[in-house]
């Protein structure tokens, strides 16, 4: 099982942990963060990328193939659904797609070149992406300065225990978001156009963006 840790504390630039190791993910300046790193979107081509080569690093290792090198390139963007025909259509007539293009080094014969060409569409973080997955959400609140005194109790809920977090499940936050949104769209009507979300999200989000992620 593989397990990271977030955390942010001010701006939008978040450390990320898994082991020992750590880096970290921002937004550019004119979505409000200080480009201090990749944005979410990129560090998951990234991590198609990076499982792509090892992929075929590992495969070419076991059957004594003469891999001299792999390199990847990855753009994700949206795309109208009729550009896209083997695409599934988004309620809103779009797709989000990915483009890959892996070139491969080394003195191969015909026959490992479309072995490696079939392995390069099988590496673990691809079969998940392109299968899709199921995301169980949970959020917990804690009180900053009932945390510092002691107390950690959070107001509203009568049923929590004091000094503990309370948790929500995901069925509970749709509908406290779906309430929110809803009274917020009666007092301020969203523009025809309205701008993508951030994270990084292709689209015009990121007008100077590091990568071809727009």
């Amino acid at each position: 099982m593989a397990t990271v840790k977030a955390s942010l504390r001010h701006g939008a630039a978040v450390d990320i942990r898994a082991g020992r190791f750590l880096w970290r993910s921002d937004e550019p300046k004119p979505a409000g963060g200080a480009d201090s790193g990749p944005t979410p979107y990129e560090f998951l081509l990234g991590s198609l990328a990076a499982c792509t080569a090892i992929t075929l690093r590992l495969y070419a290792d076991r059957r004594q193939i003469p891999l001299a090198g792999v390199e990847v390139t990855l753009e994700f963007d949206r795309v109208h659904a009729d550009d896209c025909v083997d695409c599934d259509e988004r309620g809103d007539g779009l797709i989000e797609r990915v483009r890959s293009e892996v070139t491969i080094h080394g003195a191969l014969t015909k026959a490992q070149r479309a072995r490696l060409a079939q392995v390069a569409q099988r590496c673990p973080v691809h079969k998940t992406l392109a299968r899709g997955l199921r995301i169980e959400d949970t959020a917990t609140f804690v009180d900053s300065a009932s945390t510092a005194t002691g107390a950690g109790t959070e107001t509203g809920h009568p049923g929590n225990r004091r000094g503990r977090p309370r948790l929500m499940g995901a069925a509970e936050i749709g509908r406290a978001i779906h309430t929110t949104s809803r009274g917020s769209r009666a007092d301020h009507p969203e523009p025809a156009n309205k701008p993508p979300a951030p994270c990084g999200r292709p689209g015009g989000a990121h007008p100077e963006s590091r990568s071809n992620l727009t």
